[in-house]
């Protein structure tokens, strides 16, 4: 396991990928996870809870990178 550290924010592709969207494929955060080794990643996330939380149980089949998600709410 490696020694870095993804940060990222949780994207709609990423969400559509853990949806079965073949037309997007993996998703950008699946990709980088793929190619690096990281220790952790941790995903910014401004969607519904609900919505993240699907994606971390996806994603955890897809990499043993310790998975965290940080809430930010997002005004205008």
């Amino acid at each position: 396991m490696g020694t870095q550290i993804l940060l990222c924010w949780l994207r709609m592709t990423d969400l559509r990928a853990a949806s079965g969207v073949e037309e997007v494929g993996m998703g950008p955060v699946v990709q980088a996870v793929a190619a690096t080794p990281y220790k952790e990643v941790v995903l910014l996330n401004n969607w519904e809870n609900a919505s993240a939380e699907n994606y971390i149980i996806w994603l955890q089949g897809q990499t043993q990178s310790a998975l965290s998600v940080k809430h930010i709410h997002l005004s205008i």
